[in-house]
This record gives structure tokens, sequence and C-alpha cells, in this order.
């Protein structure tokens, strides 16, 4: 009801609506109507995320996460519904709360074990263990999101891989490899290129995963074998400015380790002329660097997707 709330209001109204959210959460805090305060905080999250504003994508995720965050006195779990349980889990694993996620998440499996949701709890629980070096328990979590999941599941590649299908399988399939890339780099490898290869998975997720193999490569030593991955990633995923401009820089110190200095140079100087790019980290590093090796250059064969005409000077 209250998602389908926002479909009444312009954007010029959402304000209106956000003030009334507002008042009506205030009246249950002071009523003491917890589910009904979850609920209401909730509904104001999913409204920082669509409201339009002058902030930025990642400001207003920062707004709805700190709202969610705010729940948490609230909530019982049992009492709770499981979407918000879920959203309310990941706001905290994402703001540097582990314990309190953990929390939530084990109440969303022990009060809802049949709700779609479960699916995010056994993935959220997956990636505190990783991030907490308990590869163990991650890949426990993991084999049981892969196992229970309600999404479909692709048949086994040639090396025995087999893909949950979505955003989240692909998160889930590369926070497995980055565990074995250590000990299985090449297993690793080939989760990393069933995720390139799958149509299913999201457009971002594919990028990260050309990614993530060309860094395991360049992380062994194999800067030639990187080349072509971090290549791929500003060829087809322009959609994703500061990943592309990551790939771009990187691509050029593995070209520096290689001895190519003239092919970095150019990597570098299209990295650094590309006006979609300036406003990145690695845009600036990558100019430094083109000047290092002797100066901006307008790349000869431009291999990104916007290229100005003229060089960038200081």
């Amino acid at each position: 009801i209250f998602l389908g709330l926002q479909t009444f209001y312009n954007a010029t109204e959402k304000p209106e609506l956000e003030s009334k959210l507002n008042d009506t959460l205030s009246s249950a805090k002071t009523s003491k109507k917890k589910r009904f305060v979850t609920r209401l905080g909730w509904a104001l999250a999913q409204l920082h995320l669509t409201k339009k504003t002058d902030e930025t994508p990642e400001q207003r995720a920062a707004k709805a996460r700190e709202a969610l965050v705010a729940l948490v006195p609230e909530i019982d779990p049992k009492e709770t519904a499981p979407r918000i349980l879920a959203d309310v889990g990941d706001a905290l694993a994402e703001s540097g709360d582990p314990g309190n996620a953990t929390l939530i998440y084990e109440g969303l499996r022990k009060w809802w074990p049949r709700a779609p949701e479960r699916d995010r709890a056994y993935a959220g629980l997956g990636f505190i263990a990783a991030k907490a070096k308990e590869e163990p328990k991650a890949l426990e979590y993991f084999d049981r999101y892969e196992k229970t999941s309600i999404m479909p599941k692709t048949a086994p590649d040639d090396h025995g891989v087999a893909l949950v299908q979505g955003e989240l399988g692909g998160k889930v399939a590369m926070a497995r490899a980055d565990l074995l890339a250590t000990r299985e780099p090449e297993q690793a490898l080939n989760i990393f290129l069933a995720i390139q290869k799958s149509k299913a998975m999201p457009a971002k997720s594919r990028g990260e995963a050309f990614m993530k193999a060309a860094r395991l490569h360049a992380s062994q030593g194999r800067y030639r074998e990187a080349l072509p991955y971090f290549e791929q990633v500003y060829l087809l995923f322009n959609r994703f400015p500061a990943m592309v401009a990551e790939a771009y820089y990187e691509r050029g110190e593995a070209l520096e380790k290689l001895n190519m200095k003239d092919k970095a140079r150019e990597v570098y100087s299209e990295l650094a002329t590309r006006e979609d790019l300036k406003s990145y980290k690695p845009a600036e590093l990558g100019l430094q660097r083109a000047e290092a090796l002797g100066g901006v250059i307008e790349p000869k064969e431009p291999e990104g997707g916007l290229i100005p005409t003229t060089p960038v000077t200081r």
C-alpha cells in the first residue's frame, strides 16, 4: 500500500507525501504502535530512493539506509514483514553493523522460513562471514542460498558452474569466487567466466565479473592475460562510468608492467580525455601517468565510448 501511494503523487508533490508520512510516523511513535512505525519508516526509506532531488543516487541511498537503520529499536522479527526485515538487514550490513544485521537476518530465517526474502538472509549472512574472513561459514551460507533460492538456476557449464540468475545470484557467485581466488584461482576464473557469459545476469554484474577476472590475473603477474578483460569493460559497459574509469587506469598499469609504455600512454590519454569520466579519480591519475610518459595525446584508435576532438591540457 505504501509503495502504491507514491504513484498518486507526481515529482513536485512528493515532498507533501514525505511530510504526511513523517507526521503519521510521529503519531505512531507517540502511540507506541511498533508495527505501524516500522512500516511507515520503511515507506519513507523507499521514498528517499525514488524522490527526484538534486542529490546523487548515492546520497539518496545513504538517506534510505539511515531511515532503515533507525527502525532497529522498533523491530520484532516475529511481527515485522520479511521485506522490511531484509531491507533493514541489508542497510545494517552496508552501514558497518554486522552484529545487528546478523540478528535481523536470523530473525527472518526463524520466523519467515518460507518467505522469498529468506534468499536475501542467506546471502547477507554469507557476505558478513566472507567479510570477516570466515570462509567455511560463508561458503555454507552461499550453498544454502543457491540450494533454496526461488530464482531459476542455469545448467552447469563445462566447468560445472551453475548460477542463480539475477543480481543477487551474481553477487553471491562473485563473493564465492573472491573466497576461492587465493587457493583455487582457476575455479574463481571459471565462475567469473560463467557470469560474463550469462545473458540472465544484469549488465553491471557482468562488467564486475570482467573486472574481477582482470584483477585476479594481474594479482598473479599475468598482466597480458588481464588486458582483454579490462578492455572489454570500457568497450561494453559504458553505462557504468566509475567501473569504466577503473578499467582504463588498471589496463594502463598492466601495460606499464609489460613495458608497453607507448600503449599505456595512449590508454591513459583516452581516459583523461573522455568528458564523461573526468569527475572520477582514475581520470586524474591517468592524466598524471600520461604526462609522466610524455604528455597527453588523443588516441589514434579510440577504443572507448566518448572521445573528445581535442587533447586535454592543464
